[in-house]
């Protein structure tokens, strides 16, 4: 796994690249903080907790290789090859944004308009202006 035991001494090279890294690894995880904080503040419980198990799965997770050979293994298993299976494809994907999209449609709600008080100059105003029309257009 590219771990460097305890009882070996390390190598300049990998030296130089961790007092090169951990500045680069401290200012983004400082910046992700700081974006959280700023745009996100109701849910920096959730980006936390998100940023603490990004960093664990970077440290004892599998290796960057062993997750691209996978990622390559479910893209070939995933993506269709033959022209039916396209076909197929499409149609699920079609009736899965439609159902998206009604989904956000019925979720928009209706915002009600104000109704004018009786007896306030607005209903007086809207009284005489809905009399003249009726008068005046025929």
């Amino acid at each position: 796994m590219n771990r460097v035991p305890a009882t070996k001494f390390v190598p300049a090279k990998e030296i130089s690249a961790v007092r090169i890294g951990l500045p680069i690894l401290v200012m983004l995880a400082a910046t992700y903080l700081t974006y959280g904080y700023c745009f996100f503040l109701p849910y920096r419980h959730f980006l936390a907790a998100a940023g603490v198990t990004v960093g664990l799965m970077y440290i004892y997770g599998p290796s960057g290789k062993t997750v691209g050979n996978l990622a390559q293994k479910t893209g070939d298993w995933l993506l269709p090859t033959t022209a039916k299976a396209w076909g197929i494809l499409a149609m699920v994907a079609s009736f899965l944004l439609l159902g998206i999209g009604a989904a956000v449609s019925f979720r928009k709600r209706v915002v009600p308009t104000a109704t004018p008080v009786a007896g306030s100059d607005v209903s007086a105003a809207a009284a005489a202006a809905r009399d003249s029309s009726h008068v005046s257009g025929g």
